[in-house]
């Protein structure tokens, strides 16, 4: 709950706000008119009125006259620790922060100290009566928010808020909720550590500041709806700048040669077995990496060789020729190498073996936890931080009620507590043997911008193992804590041990080595798996001056690869490396940087969109500072000393304001008001208005780029745009509403191009462009075309829910009927769902016609692109999606 809200709610628009603040369900008495100057945090009255908000009502407790009041600021959080205190304390929460700066203006005194103007969060004020009820009758007020800046500024809030005196509101805090460590916070209370405060109340201005000034000049040069944020920009800028890099990379082509080796003359069935690994192996284009830490991260049950090479052969590549590293730049060199080594007999020239100990990882910390999760688990940094933070917060175990599985997640230290080693070093010895257990326990060194007195992530007891709670956790809950107990309890045993073998073999003129590796002793492994890499082999007995006779031998052709794209969980990496954003901040710059529309997320890679693009260049071209890592990093630096009381908050500010101010200045006259450029097709010919015919021009909304009429407001005409920003062509046959037989129009969302019933909002109706589907897609809604509802008669039709089909009836949300796939089928076999054979009919022509079409496309696409790179094409784009 003590998530760090500055790139949340600073970086930028109005619809921060929106997102902020929970909704109200009943109607309440208007709000007052908007100032009519665009702002960010004003929201203008629309259509439906003002956007209202809920007042949450607080949860029942016992009354804390005469006792000891207990403020957290998650309910969730409030039932864990209720448990482990006597029946003299009374647990309360906050819900998150109760005050903060006022979304409708700045809220900040440049002129007096940066003076913050707090004011109650919309929603609070039942929360607030309740605590101030409940902090006036109790004889002390303990503050327990998270341990960390967000939570001493939560702390200090309610501090100020419910006007308590320096006597009467203590400070608790505790890495984990468990009995001790709750017992042991409680023995020793605090006060409220300013300079955390200060550290926070910088963060917090920095980001208005910046978020609050650049956003309404953005809207006034560019676009309304447009932002910019401290730290969310530069994020912004690293995914920009590798997106043009892969765009301007030009590939290379090269070769490698491989020979397929084998002391014994091959069977007819392992022929037809190396056949097979050969085929799958070789010819095809590599994929591209992620370079995030090595190997050892990638799950047990990633990519695999669906068939290996027979038992005894295994695979050397060329590496010398004649004394030197052959280039093989070309096929030429290639086919003169293999024709020189026809007649070649091969012989192992030299085996060196030796022994590499590989050594356990530290516990995580929140941006290794995150890393992991993104690549072993598929989950985005957000999703992974709310897991965690139920975990940390408490699961209902059976009758222990809830109960805290994990330390804070939020942290950048890899210290580990003595009792907590002291436990893992009691299971490992009785679970896996003493040969496990290392003489001395395994501390890790943290980084000098860790905060000391934080703990990695690791499970508040080893003793609860992922197997013993899997009745009580959900799936995704279930695999996260089983990762964090896996690289809890390996970190603190011995390492595996492997014997590395390098075998080179010589035959004519050519050199050729290759490599294994045995497991001699598992050590970590034990717990945290065996990981291989995917090119790594086992190799059979082999002696020096052994014969070896020759399988097959090839060559292949490949293309350098551009630099990867970012994936959440190298952004993560790369952003912690430069020392940008802190342990709190990660998942929330990445969830508000798609959430701008700025980057989307496409099979777990990050692309830049053109918006992103487009308010990028404007950023480096006029905030060259706010948008460059090295100087966002001194910032942070700078606050971390502010934390530490090496700095004044308010002399940061004012070094940064004074920069700041002046590029506001020049930025006001240096940014040309965007206009737009002509819209061009694919051929390049100017794009005419289907309207009134005038010509096209450029335009971006919050969904990206479209193509609008010239003659705006005057013509409203507007063209979509696909991903690849070309113009989406819709067939007649798709123009028909599904619910009122009405013309469907193509409109935008956050999720792309769709189309609409002309007659919204009388009729709902809305269908998938074909267009945006894959073959597979269209195939199932084939299958399944012309079923009629068996409750209430209206056409059925196939939606997609994360890529997952289902068949819901057209006349939602009156009919609420829906089947999944094999439901459906048989369902459709009983006879209680009809199926108009001729739509079927109809359906599956469209799909081979759309086949043809994309291949006709693909061959054009093919001819354009230069010869030689054409071929390391995939020819499965199609089914990737």
């Amino acid at each position: 709950m003590a998530a760090d809200p500055d790139e949340n709610s600073e970086a930028t628009t109005p619809k921060a706000a929106k997102r902020a603040a929970p909704r109200r369900k009943s109607a309440s008495k208007a709000a007052p008119k908007a100032k009519a100057e665009d702002t960010p945090g004003t929201k203008p009255r629309g259509r439906f009125g003002r956007k209202q908000f809920k007042e949450y009502v607080p949860e029942k407790t016992p009354s804390a006259r005469g006792k000891n009041l207990v403020i957290v600021e998650s309910p969730a959080k409030a039932k864990t620790i209720n448990r482990y205190l006597g029946p003299g304390y009374v647990v309360k929460a906050s819900v998150g922060h109760v005050r903060d700066l006022p979304k409708s203006k700045i809220g900040i005194d440049v002129e007096h100290d940066f003076k913050p103007d707090y004011v109650t969060i919309r929603g609070k004020k039942a929360v607030i009566d309740d605590l101030k009820k409940a902090s006036s009758a109790a004889k002390m007020v303990y503050l327990a928010p998270d341990p960390d800046r967000e939570g001493e500024a939560i702390a200090w809030h309610l501090k100020e808020t419910l006007a308590l005196d320096d006597k009467k509101a203590r400070r608790v805090t505790f890495n984990e909720i468990t009995k001790d460590a709750i017992k042991r916070a409680f023995d020793k209370p605090r006060d409220i550590e300013q300079n955390l405060v200060n550290a926070q109340q910088a963060r917090r201005v920095l980001d208005r500041l910046v978020g609050y000034k650049i956003s309404p000049l953005l809207w006034k040069k560019v676009f309304r709806g447009l932002s910019a944020g401290r730290v969310q920009s530069v994020a912004v800028r690293l995914i920009c700048e590798r997106e043009r890099e892969i765009k301007a990379f030009k590939p290379e082509e090269y070769w490698s040669m491989t020979a397929y080796l084998g002391k014994a003359e091959l069977t007819e069935e392992q022929r037809r077995q190396l056949s097979q690994f050969i085929a799958q192996s070789h010819g095809k284009p590599r994929d591209e990496t992620d370079l995030i830490d090595s190997q050892d991260e990638i799950e047990d049950d990633a990519e695999v060789a669906q068939v290996s090479l027979p038992p005894g052969v295994f695979s050397a590549d060329l590496k010398k020729w004649k004394g030197e590293t052959p280039a093989l730049k070309a096929r030429e060199e290639v086919d003169s190498i293999l024709a020189a080594l026809a007649g070649a007999s091969y012989s192992v020239s030299r085996i060196e073996t030796k022994e590499r100990k590989d050594r356990p990882k530290p516990p995580y910390i929140t941006s290794t936890l995150q890393q992991a999760a993104s690549i072993r688990l598929g989950f985005g940094a957000r999703k992974t931080m709310q897991i965690a933070q139920r975990l940390y917060e408490g699961i209902a175990v059976g009758e222990e009620g809830p109960t805290g599985l994990i330390t804070y997640m939020r942290t950048d230290s890899v210290h580990l507590s003595d009792f907590a080693v002291n436990d893992a070093r009691e299971l490992i010895e009785r679970e896996y043997g003493k040969a496990y257990l290392p003489e001395r326990p395994v501390f890790y060194k943290t980084g000098n911008k860790a905060q000391a007195a934080h703990e990695a992530i690791r499970p508040t007891s080893v003793a609860r193992t992922p197997e013993s709670l899997r009745p009580y956790l959900d799936n995704d809950q279930f695999k996260l804590y089983r990762l964090i107990w896996e690289r809890f309890v390996s970190c603190q045993m011995e390492p595996a041990v492997y014997a590395v073998t390098t075998v080179e073999v010589t035959a004519g003129d050519g050199l050729f080595r290759t490599s294994g590796r045995r497991l001699v002793f598992d050590g970590h492994a034990r717990v945290s798996g065996i990981k291989l890499d995917k090119n790594e082999q086992l190799l059979p007995p082999l002696n020096e001056q052994d014969a070896l006779l020759r399988h097959d031998i090839r060559g292949d052709q490949h293309f350098t690869l551009p630099p990867p794209r970012f994936s959440e969980a190298s952004l993560v990496k790369t952003l912690e490396k430069l020392g940008i954003g802190r342990p709190s901040t990660y998942a929330t710059i990445i969830g508000t940087i798609q959430d701008r529309n700025y980057v989307r997320s496409e099979n777990r890679r990050l692309f830049a969109t053109d918006l992103g693009l487009m308010v990028n260049d404007i950023m480096v071209a006029n905030f060259e500072r706010i948008v460059d890592s090295e100087f966002t990093s001194k910032m942070e630096a700078q606050l971390d000393k502010i934390e530490e009381g090496e700095l004044d908050w308010v002399d940061v500010l004012g070094n940064f304001y004074a920069m700041f101010v002046d590029e506001l200045a020049a930025a006001e006259q240096k940014i040309e008001k965007i206009k737009g450029r002509p819209a061009t097709d694919e051929t390049g010919a100017e794009v005419a208005c289907p309207v009134c015919a005038a010509p096209m021009v450029e335009r971006y909304s919050k969904n990206g780029k479209f193509f609008g009429c010239s003659r705006f407001p005057e013509c409203k005409g507007t063209i979509p745009l696909d991903k690849q920003g070309k113009i989406l062509r819709v067939s007649k046959e798709d123009l028909e509403c599904p619910q009122c037989g009405k013309e469907l129009v193509v409109r935008m969302s956050r999720r792309g191009p769709f189309l609409g019933c002309s007659t919204f909002p009388a009729c709902r109706g809305t269908r998938s462009l074909d267009s945006e589907k894959s073959i597979k897609q269209l195939e199932t809604e084939a299958e399944y075309a012309g079923l009629s509802c068996d409750q209430c008669g209206k056409p059925m039709q196939v939606k997609f829910f994360r890529n997952r089909p289902f068949i819901g009836c057209t006349g939602y949300p009156d009919c609420k009927n829906t089947y999944n796939p094999a439901k459906a089928r048989e369902a459709m076999d009983a006879g209680t769902l009809r199926q108009d054979m001729a739509q079927v009919q109809a359906a599956k022509e469209k799909v081979e016609r759309i086949k043809r079409e994309r291949e006709e496309e693909k061959r054009k696409q093919k001819d354009a692109a230069p010869a030689d790179y054409a071929e390391e094409e995939s020819p499965a784009d199609e089914e990737a999606a």
